[in-house]
């Protein structure tokens, strides 16, 4: 492990860096917002172009704005301290920390120079560090930062990720074993968001020690699935972790695009008698768990729809109908999700409700059926993802 105690002032952001992203704003002080409510973040783009990351209500209340000095990708809360780190997209460097549940002045750090972020960390059950997925682009492999969250976000360490292109990141229940999804795709800021080893790509999905940096455990694919690139992550109390893919293929030939693994249990991809990686154009956005456990919701913008899996019988259960719907969270209720497009919409869909009129067309073994938006934001494009805050106030 990594740890250069004279680095941490030097990868430490001046306060005034601050002032990039102005001071937050209060949207809706004067609506009335259902105490019943949970809350969401998620980054978005705004009418005028610039970027910001909001909280919202699961009714479509926007309670705050933080702006980004560019594009935004995914977002971490930790429930103790209240605080949100909210990621710049591959292949940015900064990220912003703020409480979500009051107007304090928001926090700007950034990676050192000769790393980026991939848009994803997660804090540690103590909400003391913070551990984000980089990019070592000099010597081409992925690593873990570490950030002391408990003041302003110096860095003061890292350890590798075990592979190329760490993408998403989260930890088990133990607080000890972070997992990693190494999407396995190389990439330099110097040539922009290009695709650099397509041809020798390897994912994989790692399973660390963070106190260490030791490797636990690494489940890979098939080797005839090596350009199907592990992204995003839900794991389950019980510490399995099911995860959505990018296929680099041929679209024809899409496998499965969903799975799941353990630490001591290999991959499994999620089949089906229909061939659906194909329909659902080559890439899963976003995964989320339900607070039941029972239930998946897997985004597949390109195709505009969410697929929900059931956990339990290992099959596609039913999929709803979302224009470029991409970010999902898991809902106030048991069974419930909420989703998000990049056309500005919030939905919420629960599984076991009958559907009504399924989509006529297409057969594949689940019935799909159109969503019935909370709210349709005419100034807000959401983007990939959407984070669940708890407990709600």
């Amino acid at each position: 492990m990594v740890i250069n105690r004279r680095d941490i002032l030097r990868h430490s952001v001046a306060l005034s860096a601050m002032t990039v992203f102005g001071a937050p704003a209060v949207l809706a002080a004067n609506q009335q917002v259902p105490v019943e409510d949970g809350l969401l973040a998620s980054a978005c783009r705004k009418k005028d172009g610039t970027f910001a990351v909001v909280v919202l209500t699961e009714s479509g209340h926007i309670v705050r704005e933080v702006p980004l000095s560019g594009r935004g990708h995914d977002a971490t809360y930790h429930p103790k301290t209240g605080r949100i780190v909210a990621f710049a997209r591959r292949p940015g460097n900064f990220a912003v920390a703020f409480n979500a549940h009051d107007l304090s002045e928001p926090t700007l750090f950034t990676t050192p120079t000769s790393r980026h972020f991939f848009g994803h960390g997660i804090f540690s059950r103590d909400g003391r560090l913070l551990y984000t997925t980089e990019n070592d682009f000099g010597a081409n492999h992925g690593v873990i930062g570490i950030y002391d969250a408990s003041n302003t976000y110096g860095r003061i360490g890292e350890f590798p990720s075990h592979g190329i292109g760490p993408h998403d990141i989260t930890i088990l229940d133990d607080d000890r074993t972070l997992v990693v999804a190494n999407g396995g795709i190389e990439t330099h800021p110097d040539f922009g968001r290009a695709k650099l080893n397509l041809n020798t790509m390897s994912p994989s999905l790692c399973f660390i020690d963070r106190t260490t940096g030791d490797l636990t455990a690494r489940q890979k694919l098939p080797s005839n699935h090596h350009h199907l690139s592990i992204r995003h992550l839900a794991a389950t109390s019980n510490s399995d972790v099911w995860f959505g893919c990018q296929w680099e293929g041929a679209l024809i030939d899409t496998p499965a695009l969903i799975g799941s693994a353990s630490l001591d249990k290999e991959v499994s991809l999620l089949e089906s008698t229909t061939t659906v990686g194909p329909m659902l154009r080559g890439y899963i956005a976003s995964v989320s768990i339900s607070a039941s456990a029972r239930w998946l919701a897997a985004s597949a913008p390109r195709a505009n729809r969410v697929l929900i899996i059931d956990t339990e019988r290992q099959i596609i259960h039913n999929a709803v109908d979302v224009a470029d719907g991409s970010g999902v969270a898991r809902g106030r209720d048991e069974h419930m999700f909420n989703i998000t497009s990049g056309h500005g919409a919030l939905v919420s869909h629960n599984p076991t409700t009958p559907l009504g009129n399924p989509r006529l067309g297409e057969k594949p073994d689940f019935q799909t059926a159109p969503a019935n938006p909370v709210r349709n934001f005419s100034d807000i494009s959401f983007d990939n993802h959407l984070l669940r805050l708890s407990p709600p106030i």
